[in-house]
Order: structure tokens, then C-alpha cells, then sequence
């Protein structure tokens, strides 16, 4: 009997637009009441699962950003995977489903110049074009994010050539693990020594 009020109630749902709902439950012999009763139940059982893929899209997208972003990106994502969604909307699951972003922490200067240290002389003052290989090496340190952590890539350049002729990652800055990994390395590849 279930299945069969059921079947009729989804031929109602179907056809409502060709046949009116009264004709139909008069007809079927069924109460106008137990229909739309139907029709609420099924229409918030597919609005409930529209709500439940969009949150969960809404949290891959989140957890892909690395927590980071917003309702505004978040809602820019979900539209270019076809969902027609509001910010406002989007703004309202976020809340509901406590999802929290961290913002991304501000740049830090780590250069500490206010020091009584020995300051060396500006040897290279500005000079980069230099014609002589080996004469003239300069390097840097890079911070790269990987996962939660930074690892730090150090490399030389030889300003005649602008070849990366040495280089070095570590996962902490000391000179050992920076600079005179990088130089070893250096002279290595380019036997050069002044």
C-alpha cells in the first residue's frame, strides 16, 4: 500500500502541470493533504541533500586551500564546478558548519641590523657585470613552504656565466647547512678557486 501511494504521489509530482493536483487526487482517490504532505517531505529530503554535497564540496575546497580561504573564494571555486550558489549562502554554511579559516601570517622581517657587529666592506659595489669565470660568486636563501614546514634553499651564482653553480637545501639556517654546503658545492662543479 506504501509503495503504491508512493508510485501515485510521483505521477502526481510528475504531472502536476498537464492535470491539476485536485482533478488527480479526486481521481486516484487519494487526500489532497497526504499529497502535499509528500511533496514537503521529498522536496526537504533534496534540499537536504543538496545542502549536505555542497558542504562537503565546501570543505575539500577548504581543506585544499590550506584553510585559507574565504566564502568569496570558496564561492568562486563552487562556481567554476557548476554550482549556481550566492557568497551570502555560502557565508551562512560556513558558519553553521564552524569552519574556520586561518589567515595567512604577515611577512616578517628576520634582518636584524641594529647589531655592534663587524660590518664587511661592499666589495662588489653594485659591479654585477664581471667577464672572468670564477671571479665573482653571490648567493641567496629562499624559504619554501613544504606541508607545515619551511626548508631553505641556498644557491650560488657565478656573475660571468649566471650559472647556478651551487646549492643547498636544509631544513634549518645555519651556516654548515647553508652558505658552505652551497660553496663546496660550488667549487666542486666549477674547480675555480681565488
Amino acid at each position: 500500500l506504501l509503495q503504491e501511494r508512493q508510485l501515485i504521489y510521483d505521477f502526481m509530482y510528475k504531472h502536476k502541470k498537464t492535470y491539476s493536483v485536485g482533478k488527480i487526487c479526486k481521481y486516484l482517490k487519494v487526500s489532497r493533504n497526504s499529497y502535499y504532505h509528500w511533496k514537503s517531505v521529498k522536496l526537504a529530503k533534496k534540499k537536504d541533500s543538496r545542502r549536505t554535497v555542497l558542504v562537503n564540496e565546501i570543505k575539500r575546497i577548504f581543506k585544499n586551500s590550506r584553510q585559507t580561504y574565504g566564502s568569496p573564494r570558496i564561492q568562486a571555486e563552487l562556481e567554476k564546478l557548476g554550482y549556481k550558489i550566492s557568497r551570502a549562502y555560502v557565508a551562512r554554511l560556513i558558519k553553521a558548519e564552524n569552519i574556520r579559516f586561518k589567515p595567512k601570517k604577515r611577512f616578517v622581517n628576520t634582518t636584524y641590523s641594529k647589531h655592534d657587529y663587524k660590518i664587511e666592506k661592499n666589495t662588489l659595489d653594485r659591479q654585477f657585470k664581471v667577464e672572468q669565470l670564477g671571479k665573482v660568486w653571490v648567493s641567496d636563501i629562499t624559504y619554501i613552504r613544504v606541508n607545515d614546514k619551511w626548508i631553505y634553499l641556498t644557491t650560488m651564482i657565478d656573475l660571468a656565466d649566471r650559472q647556478v653553480v651551487g646549492w643547498s637545501l636544509s631544513k634549518d639556517m645555519t651556516y654548515e647547512n647553508t652558505v658552505l654546503k652551497a660553496w663546496n658545492t660550488a667549487r666542486k662543479r666549477r674547480q675555480i678557486i681565488h
